[in-house]
């Protein structure tokens, strides 16, 4: 019965049983009238003012995208975390950079300043971070694209990236490796153990050589090395057609997520509106501007982004990018990129340096060095002289905001050459690389972690529009 018929009913009666009550002098009925008479007058409160209670606490909505959210589960590519070794000195050539933390999921939190990024469930809400308001600015945003971007972005799908390329020797690849002629446990097979091969379109091609058949030939001379010929697929094709070969859905690599990131945050910034953008990619050697010069935001469409993996460089092998052309896989170099980026940040052409507009650079990469050096070759977290080119970049004034992508142990595990060479430094490569972030003027570090498993794109989003809104930084 509904609140205002129930007091109705309980006035009616209440009157009733007083009246009842006078004309009788059944004074125990007056009592019970004035008590129902009461009751009709609660309810009556209750339906026109409201239950005597306190408020409701307020409802709890998610978190704004790229906000720390630990509990979130992750969403990943298939398989899970990866012990598979990669090919002796394959590692070298994908810079070799690794976390010192495993884990599954989201991963581990951060230790240094700045939120963990933990990728959303795929149902929950796309709650995007707000823009913020700022000054217009000229940014320029600098991705690493050196092969440690072709590492799959979940120890899920490292673990079947090297199930999916191991050898007879119980070898496999967690790297995308993308080579001409890929070296035994970094060459791509089925279900049956078969070697896949593909025409130069990267059509499949019928086989049913084995990855011990392949090795035999790959010691004894260059197979297949004919360019319009057949190749024996690699890794990068195997992440790419994963689900073709075995089902589900194919892998996401971190260059994939990288571009993603890119495109995100071009859309975020439309929305604040006066800022200009300048894109640069950086590897083996200079940093290349992806997207030509300096260009209002305005004018950038997020589908003009370019698909990064669809510029990766395909190398002659293992250790070499061309046939003739050898370097040991050295294809990470910061000295290039923070000499490059210097000079194109401080240029007198830059009209950005006249008119002394505020300028953030905003470097994406998992930290490793793998480069050339005057001693030889430098394979470890940034050095002294990296971080003095860090420091005179922000004397002119130009703040720097690092996103850090954490780098698995998982993706090269068992690997000789990278667990003596690379493990040693892993714990150093993090609190290395926060040294190059400015400092806010509130104190707090202009470096973010996003972690296996967790979200880039989000993550770059709040990292730049949290720069941008306070460009008091140093």
């Amino acid at each position: 019965m509904q609140p205002l018929w129930l007091a109705i009913f309980l006035l009616v009666v209440a009157i009733g049983a007083l009246v009842v009550a006078t004309q009788r002098r059944m004074w125990r009925v007056a009592v019970i009238g004035v008590l129902i008479l009461g009751l009709a007058v609660l309810t009556l409160a209750w339906r026109y003012v409201g239950p005597f209670q306190s408020p409701a606490p307020a409802p709890s909505h998610p978190l704004p995208s790229g906000r720390s959210t630990p509990d979130l589960p992750s969403a990943k590519p298939p398989g899970t975390s990866a012990s598979s070794p990669a090919v002796a000195s394959t590692a070298a050539r994908h810079g070799a950079t690794s976390p010192t933390l495993a884990g599954s999921g989201t991963g581990p939190r951060a230790t240094i300043s700045g939120p963990i990024i933990s990728r959303k469930a795929p149902d929950s809400v796309d709650a995007k971070p707000p823009v913020l308001a700022g000054p217009a600015e000229d940014i320029y945003l600098v991705l690493d694209t050196s092969p440690s971007m072709l590492i799959p972005t979940s120890f899920d799908g490292m673990k079947a990236l090297a199930a999916g390329t191991a050898g007879h020797l119980g070898n496999g690849c967690a790297f995308a490796c993308h080579e001409r002629t890929p070296f035994q446990g970094s060459a791509a097979q089925d279900r049956d153990r078969h070697i896949i091969f593909v025409d130069p379109s990267g059509k499949r091609l019928p086989s049913k050589s084995t990855m011990e058949q392949y090795s035999q030939c790959l010691y004894a001379l260059p197979c297949f090395d004919k360019p319009d010929g057949p190749r024996v697929a690699d890794g990068f094709w195997l992440a790419r057609n994963y689900g073709a070969v075995y089902g589900g859905q194919n892998i996401e690599l971190r260059i994939d997520t990288e571009t993603a990131a890119v495109r995100q945050l071009v859309d975020r910034l439309h929305q604040r509106g006066g800022d200009r953008l300048q894109v640069f990619g950086f590897g083996l050697g200079d940093p290349v501007a992806l997207m030509g010069a300096l260009k209002p935001v305005s004018t950038v469409l997020p589908a003009a982004v370019p698909d990064l993996a669809a510029l990766q460089p395909e190398w002659y092998s293992n250790n070499c990018l061309t046939k003739e052309s050898c370097n040991d896989d050295q294809a990470t170099d910061f000295a290039a990129m923070f000499r490059g980026l210097e000079s194109a940040m401080t240029a007198p052409s830059n009209n950005s340096v006249a008119s002394d507009r505020a300028r953030l650079m905003v470097l994406v990469t998992d930290g490793m060095s793998d480069e050339a050096v005057k001693n030889g070759r430098w394979v470890g977290p940034l050095t002294p002289d990296h971080l003095a080119q860090c420091a005179a970049i922000k004397r002119r004034g130009i703040r720097i905001a690092i996103l850090y992508l954490e780098y698995a142990h998982e993706a090269f595990a068992g690997d000789y050459w990278a667990e003596n060479v690379v493990t040693p430094h892993l714990s150093e490569v993090e609190p290395v690389l926060a040294q190059c972030a400015s400092i806010a003027a509130d104190g707090k570090s202009l470096f973010r972690k996003v972690s296996v498993g967790g979200d880039i794109p989000a993550g770059l989003s709040d990292l730049v529009m949290t720069a941008l809104s306070d460009p008091a930084t140093k």
